[in-house]
């Protein structure tokens, strides 16, 4: 099946269900991550840096390919999201001077 075509074929209802729980994954690695940074002594030993950006980088690639079947199915075009995502991008570099 062709990738693009996998946001038809679950249908939006699996798609929505499949994104909340690769958001909720990405929550906990980040989590993780940032009890690492912050020296947190109880984080299992297994996860050392490199674990921890190699899960970071897994769950950040989960949550996009997923969000991008849930704007296909939803159809929202690449326009439309860049144009918002360039909007919110101008505002905070306005923010920041």
């Amino acid at each position: 099946m062709n990738y693009k075509d996998q946001a038809l074929h679950f249908g939006t209802d699996n798609r929505l269900n499949q994104l909340m729980e690769e958001c909720g994954e990405l929550i906990s690695t980040a989590a993780r991550y940032r009890r690492h940074l912050r020296g947190d002594r109880t984080l299992n030993e297994k996860y050392t840096e490199r674990r921890l950006k190699a899960d970071m980088t897994e769950e950040i690639a989960d949550v996009t390919l997923v969000a991008s079947d849930v704007r296909r199915a939803l159809g929202i075009s690449e326009e439309e999201l860049y144009k918002i995502i360039n909007e919110k991008m101008k505002r905070t570099e306005e923010l920041n001077g």
